[in-house]
């Protein structure tokens, strides 16, 4: 199961134009078509020079892989995981301490 939708920022449609360079090193909720039409949810953090980012470009869609040893998936959204802090900001903001006037 993946975490509350609360950590999570908006969902992002993915335009197969490979892996968005500021989502390298963050939490990121993917969903992915696979080749054989069914879809995945994965949660990764996407690293520069991974063979696995094959899947944010589209025209490795139903490629075979023989390192994986499977035909690639493509990611059709995503949505990047919120810092702690701007969690924790957002609760706070959602339920002010009240406290009485002296």
């Amino acid at each position: 199961m993946i975490a509350r939708d609360a950590q999570w920022g908006p969902w992002i449609r993915h335009d197969g134009k490979g892996l968005p360079p500021e989502l390298i090193g963050k939490s990121v909720h993917a969903v992915a078509e696979m080749a054989d039409g069914r879809m995945t949810e994965e949660v990764g953090t996407p690293m520069e020079d991974d063979e696995l980012n094959r899947c944010w470009d589209w025209s490795y869609f139903r490629c075979y892989s023989e390192t994986f040893n499977w035909h690639w998936s493509r990611v059709t959204r995503y949505r990047v995981r919120k810092p702690d802090a701007l969690v924790q900001l957002e609760r706070l903001a959602a339920s002010p301490l009240v406290t009485e006037a002296a």
